[in-house]
């Protein structure tokens, strides 16, 4: 006996990722890796210690973030000025990450509990993102690696310690992540949108992420940051410092700023 699921044939009792799934091939295909391009075999072990801190993820312990700046700067200025600047190393306060993030992927709309709207455009408002931040540099926040609460507006600890170097040897383009004061990191979970969506799904997670990261840049632009989008980076290295499989959830793209 067969079933249709998501316009794919699939036997009764498998799930869509047991079939070959074309989003998931592209995807998987498009992966940098490496050996690929080269380079020494990377990557980091889950659960394993990182420099000047503890191992493994962590969810219980947080950083409240302040309410977000509204600079009094115009969009036409925030989009004539904006510019893929290499950072410069300087430091950043808590109030600058509680905005860039909240621009990113914030609650912008808290008048329904059970639907709250941001200022991203989201497939079914389904919002399948995540953003992480990794920071050495900023102002009255430890050194290592977070997730963005965005419904709390607050950072989750993921990673304690010096995550910078292992961000940095992620980064095709030498020296930029290691160069940068904070690292964004957007993830998709694609199953939030895929149960709705099918295949579709993969181009509205794509399409999402673009928006999101618009947003941060042009609120980089606002704080006068210098901030870089990064598309070139080792996947695997990312998803394994994250805790994320790759596959249900994965790493899309990348910001530094400074």
């Amino acid at each position: 006996m067969i079933r249709e699921l998501d316009s794919v044939t699939v036997p009764i009792g498998c799930r869509a990722r047991d079939i070959d799934d074309p989003a998931e091939i592209y995807h998987e295909a498009s992966r940098y890796y490496p050996r690929s391009l080269g380079l020494p075999m990377g990557g980091l072990a889950l659960g394993s210690v990182l420099p000047g801190g503890a191992s493994g993820p962590n969810a219980f312990r947080h950083v409240d973030l302040p309410e977000p700046s509204k600079p009094d700067v115009s969009l036409a200025a925030a989009l004539n000025s904006r510019r893929s600047l290499r950072p410069g190393g300087r430091t950043i306060t808590l109030a600058t990450i509680s905005t860039l993030l909240h621009a990113a992927y914030g609650v912008t709309d808290r008048q329904n509990p059970e639907h709250r709207r941001r200022a991203v455009p989201s497939a079914g408002g389904l919002y399948p993102l995540d953003w992480y931040f990794a920071g050495s540099g900023v102002d009255r926040v430890p050194t290592g690696l977070y997730h963005y609460d965005s419904l709390a507006h607050r950072l989750e600890v993921v990673r304690a310690g010096n995550v910078c170097s292992i961000v940095g040897s992620s980064v095709l383009t030498a020296g930029l992540a290691t160069d940068a004061t904070a690292t964004f990191i957007a993830t998709a979970s694609f199953e939030r949108s895929r149960r709705k969506y099918g295949l579709r799904a993969y181009r509205f997670v794509l399409m999402e992420a673009g928006h999101s990261m618009q947003n941060l840049l042009l609120m980089a632009s606002c704080l006068g940051l210098h901030v870089t989008p990064v598309g070139g980076f080792l996947d695997g290295v990312l998803d394994d410092l994250l805790g994320i499989d790759g596959v249900e959830e994965a790493t899309l793209y990348v910001a530094v700023v400074g």
